[in-house]
């Protein structure tokens, strides 16, 4: 029995080996393949990272100008505040002086 299981172990390890020796062209395309793939992902990889710190450069950008934006903007509400309260007086002076003119 013993001899019998060993001879069949022996077979299929023979084909086996044949079996791998008739693919060894595909199995080395594959192999190159995976390489190549492997090569072209990291390509891809570093050019998307450099697009993501490109892009978190400029969102820096905007996002400093918006800041400056917004603090312009607040000076001007103000100062239309103070010229709107300027003329609202002046408004009164003008009427003040016309009812006086007549």
């Amino acid at each position: 029995m013993d001899k019998k299981q060993s001879d069949l172990e022996m077979e299929f390890y023979k084909k086996g080996i044949e079996f791998l020796y008739k693919q060894a062209p595909v199995i080395v395309v594959c192999i190159l393949f995976c390489i190549v793939m492997g090569y072209a992902l990291k390509v891809l990889w570093e050019k998307n990272e450099q697009n993501y710190l490109a892009l978190e450069k400029r969102y820096l950008d905007v996002e400093s100008k918006i800041e400056t934006y917004q603090v312009d903007l607040k000076m001007c509400e103000s100062k239309r505040e103070e010229l709107a309260k300027e003329v609202a007086a002046l408004t009164v002076k003008v009427t003040f002086l016309q009812s006086r003119g007549r």
